[in-house]
């Protein structure tokens, strides 16, 4: 309340200056309106001027254009004299009398005072420039003395013309055409001397009035600047008591957003905290967690489910106790290393839902070297052609006589290859297990029997066998990965139960498909709903409590996290 009768006060006071302001405004604005008119009458009066001169001068110049082509004609001539011509003329003691003549018209044009000196005249026809010089020479330059002095005694006299000096010369000839033409252009020039002195009297009028007229503008601009301003502060302080009541209003709301904000991330807070703890915990023990998972695909293929669980997992942890390396207690790999989706995705395409085949699917995924496949049953052959179905997958054997062809295809084109009966492998395949590829002139290439052949980086390779008791070479072994799908007791009776819970009660197994792939879903929308939240709060700029729409944004990524969070929670049940 205080605050608002503080700002009544200020509102009576603002009202009485705005009273003073808008006479002050009008006053103001009557001034600038009489300027206005003033400039664009002034304005008008130039521009008829202006018209006025343009008119004249073009006057002018159509009088000057018209010696133009002489001049232009005469420049064109001068290009055709040779300095041999000019050394022909030099030649001569006592030149003819036309050569003289011409000549000594040129060098009178040029301002030479001694022109008919014959001995001044060979001198400067001498000079390389000379015809540079004529052929710069501009009309301006020619005096009024020196025009009618060479136009009484040459250009006016009997036989000074283009062919009489043609014939005397073939240099004298352009340089008469020369003559004349400067001539003839400096008579017009004289001639329209008083038209020139005019447009000049009017161009200074018209550029004294056009400083006067810019002055007046000037003095429109400051009015109008004026009256801008004033039409601003009045405008400002109309407006102030709208801004006391926006301003409680904005107070009100920011209070109204910040208890939001405190509710959504409070909420927020006991989750974090959990996944930070969580996280710190897997932070610790992400070596040992590692090194399992490595020894795990690269290793653990060739043995079979009661090899791997009773024998080598145990033997790994317990090393890695001993060196101190810590390692996440019940660490499930399968979990660790493969999503749900891609579990279901599996399940598909015909994998057998022991933990055995899951985990040599997990090997098949992530392979560096090529796997060799132990499959008795062919379990594993009928996972892999549904796996790379949408790929052209090629079959083919050791055994068969276009191996090598189909073998090159798969290479050249980046299709996926299943080679059977690998109890016959042949050497050829060496340079592909040892990935032997080079690079040769922006060309992948690989050896395959006699000839190098393009590599492409999508081909796949998969050895596979049926005979589980084949002892392959070391040298064969430390090549691929080896990855054994022989059916043990153990593996048969999960096999069988699952066969037994699909035919018996197809709606658990339903149900614990649904839980893979809700688990799934649920895990990635919270994962992206948490980065949604968190880049919401890093982008917005300013004030949080301002930002109207962050606060709402935050409200609704909250009820999602709820809900998914909820039914994670549900489905885990």
């Amino acid at each position: 309340q205080a605050m608002l009768r503080v700002k009544e006060t200020e509102l009576a006071e603002s009202s009485a200056k705005a009273q003073k302001m808008l006479s002050q405004l009008i006053e103001e604005k009557s001034k600038a309106e009489t300027a206005k008119k003033q400039t664009e009458t002034l304005a008008e009066q130039l521009t008829a001027e202006s018209k006025e001169i343009d008119e004249r001068r073009e006057k002018a110049e159509l009088q000057l254009s018209q010696a133009q082509p002489a001049l232009d004609d005469a420049a064109a001539a001068l290009s055709t004299i040779k300095k041999e011509d000019l050394r022909e003329i030099r030649a001569y003691a006592t030149p003819p009398a036309m050569i003289r003549k011409i000549l000594e018209a040129v060098l009178t044009t040029l301002g030479e005072k001694r022109a008919s000196d014959w001995d001044v005249i060979k001198q400067k026809i001498r000079d390389e420039s000379f015809i540079t010089n004529v052929r710069d020479f501009k009309p301006s330059q020619l005096t009024e003395e020196l025009k009618e002095k060479v136009k009484h005694n040459f250009v006016e006299t009997k036989g000074f013309d283009y062919e009489t000096g043609q014939r005397a010369s073939r240099a004298t000839g352009p340089l008469v055409k020369w003559v004349i033409a400067q001539v003839r252009y400096a008579d017009i020039h004289v001639s329209i001397k008083p038209l020139r002195e005019e447009i000049g009297k009017l161009t200074a009028a018209h550029e004294e009035k056009a400083a006067g007229l810019a002055q007046a503008q000037e003095d429109v601009t400051k009015y109008e600047a004026t009256l801008q301003q004033l039409q601003e502060d009045y405008s400002d302080m109309m407006q102030q008591n709208n801004a006391i009541k926006a301003e409680i209003s904005s107070v009100k709301a920011r209070c109204d957003r910040a208890t939001a904000l405190v509710e959504n991330l409070t909420s927020e807070r006991d989750r974090w905290e959990e996944q930070a703890a969580n996280f710190r915990t897997e932070m610790t023990a992400v070596l040992g967690d590692s090194l399992v998972s490595s020894a795990f695909l690269a290793y653990i293929g060739y043995f079979d489910e009661q090899v791997r669980k009773r024998q080598i997992l145990p033997e790994w942890y317990d090393i890695l106790d001993a060196s101190r390396i810590l390692l996440r207690q019940h660490l499930a790999l399968t979990e660790y290393l493969s999503r749900p989706e891609r579990r279901m995705q599996w399940a598909a395409n015909k994998l057998p839902q022991d933990d055995l085949c899951i985990e040599n699917a997990i090997i098949l995924d992530k392979f560096r070297r090529y796997p060799l496949v132990i499959d008795p049953s062919g379990q594993a052959a009928d996972f892999l052609a549904a796996e790379f179905a949408g790929r052209k997958l090629t079959k083919t054997s050791f055994l068969e006589k276009n191996f090598l062809k189909q073998l090159e295809l798969c290479v050249r084109f980046g299709t996926p290859c299943i080679i059977n009966d690998v109890e016959h492998m042949d050497p050829v395949l060496n340079p592909l297990l040892n990935h032997e590829v080079r690079r040769t002139g922006g060309r992948n290439l690989v050896r395959l029997g006699p000839q190098d052949i393009d590599f492409s980086p999508n081909f796949t390779m998969i050895l596979t066998t049926r005979d589980n008791s084949f002892q392959f070479a070391p040298d064969v072994a430390g090549r691929v990965t080896m990855v054994n799908f022989t059916v043990t007791p153990s593996v048969l009776q999960s096999q069988v139960l699952h066969l037994v819970l699909q035919h018996e009660r197809p709606d658990i197994e339903q149900k614990r498909s649904d839980l893979l792939k809700l688990q799934g879903e649920y895990t990635l929308r919270l994962r992206v709903l948490e980065e949604e939240l968190l880049t919401a709060i890093a982008s917005s700029e300013g004030m949080i409590l301002e930002n109207e729409t962050l606060i709402k944004t935050l409200e609704n990524l909250k009820e999602q996290v709820a809900t998914v969070t909820q039914k994670m929670n549900e489905s885990a049940a």
